[in-house]
């Protein structure tokens, strides 16, 4: 499954970026800014966006 992050919304516009972080956290030198940028980016100021994480079973 393919999943179209740019139809998906967080707190400053199109989550197409969120791919991008997922790989930085990856990386020893990026990932304290991009944990940031992510948790800041899915849960701003008590708002969730629909970029946010769902677990189905």
């Amino acid at each position: 499954m393919t999943l179209d992050w740019s139809g998906l919304k967080h707190a400053y516009g199109s989550a197409s970026d969120l791919p991008r972080l997922f790989d930085e956290i990856g990386d020893p030198e990026l990932a304290d800014e991009a944990w940031e940028e992510l948790w800041a980016s899915l849960y701003h100021q008590g708002t969730v966006y629909t970029a946010r994480a769902r677990i189905e079973s």
